[in-house]
Order: C-alpha cells, then sequence, then structure tokens
C-alpha cells in the first residue's frame, strides 16, 4: 500500500477530533451544536480546506456514518440517525435527490458536504482554506504520526498538498 494510502486510512480509521486545526474545530462545534436536534446542515468550502477529515470526525463523535458519494445513500440500511454526505453536488435538484435518499433510509440529521453552497435553504457552514499557523500544526500532526514533509509547498497550500509534501 503506498504510503499516502496508509496515512489516508489512518486518519480516516481513528479521526481524532485533537487533529482538528483550530477553524476546523470551530466548524466542528458549529456542526455539532447544529445537530443536537433533526437539522439539514451544508459544509462547503475550497477543494483541500478539510471538509472531508471534519466529516469523518462529526459522523464519528455523533454515532453517525459518512457516506464518499450522494449516490451510495441508497446502499446504506436504515436506521441511521445521522448522515454525513460528501461530495454533494450544490445545485438544487441534485441535492433534492440526495437529501429523498437520506430520508427513505430514515435519517433525521443530514450533513452535505460540498465544494460550493448548496442552492436549496438551509443551514451552511464554511471551511477555508487554512491558515499558515494551521499548516504548521498539520505538519506536526504528521510528524508525529511518522510522515516526514519531503517537498516544498506552496505558498497556501491546501490540506491535500501538505498531505502529499509529507508521503
Amino acid at each position: 500500500m503506498s504510503r499516502w494510502m496508509e496515512l489516508v486510512n489512518e486518519m480516516k480509521r481513528r479521526p481524532p477530533a485533537s487533529y482538528l486545526t483550530p477553524t476546523q474545530q470551530r466548524v466542528f462545534d458549529e456542526l455539532r451544536d447544529g445537530l443536537r436536534y433533526p437539522n439539514r446542515i451544508n459544509l462547503y468550502g475550497p477543494c483541500g480546506s478539510g471538509k472531508t477529515y471534519v466529516g469523518w470526525v462529526i459522523a464519528s463523535a455523533v454515532g453517525g456514518v459518512h457516506v464518499p458519494l450522494p449516490e451510495l445513500v441508497e446502499k446504506l440500511e436504515p436506521g441511521h440517525d445521522c448522515v454525513v454526505i460528501d461530495n454533494v453536488p450544490h445545485y438544487e435538484a441534485d441535492v433534492r435527490r440526495t437529501l429523498a435518499r437520506a430520508d427513505l433510509i430514515g435519517a433525521s440529521s443530514v450533513v452535505l458536504v460540498s465544494q460550493a453552497p448548496v442552492t436549496v435553504t438551509m443551514r451552511r457552514v464554511e471551511l477555508p482554506l487554512p491558515t499558515p499557523e494551521e499548516v504548521d500544526q498539520v505538519l506536526q500532526t504528521y510528524w508525529r504520526l511518522g510522515y516526514y514533509q519531503q517537498h516544498e509547498l506552496p505558498e497556501q497550500p491546501n490540506f491535500w498538498q501538505i498531505l502529499l509534501a509529507c508521503v
């Protein structure tokens, strides 16, 4: 298995909240508070802002399930109270179709993860790219996991670029 897959699998298998950057922690807290009651929330931000990792952490924290693609929701068994659905298109028809799939399995709370805000009215939480301080924090976390920066980073890297620089 490639070192990239090893690191991604390690982060996905045990997504501790302690790995979150301060911005991600703020977003996580807002999502967790929003999911105390049945809700629909859109987590959005640019590619590499850490949305998927926050989705893994929130699903783990609230006893939900993370689904990497909207098409896979219908393959879930009924009975999931909270579903985090990644890579959701932001257009209304696609969002409504995804929410209908979640309703069919009985999900009372749904987090839709997208790159742009969805066009359906719901609570939205934006996750921006990491700050330079957060990049340093992530590099230190990877270092503690045994992954060291081996390549130069662009001036304002996203989380995928940081990960690739360390494998």
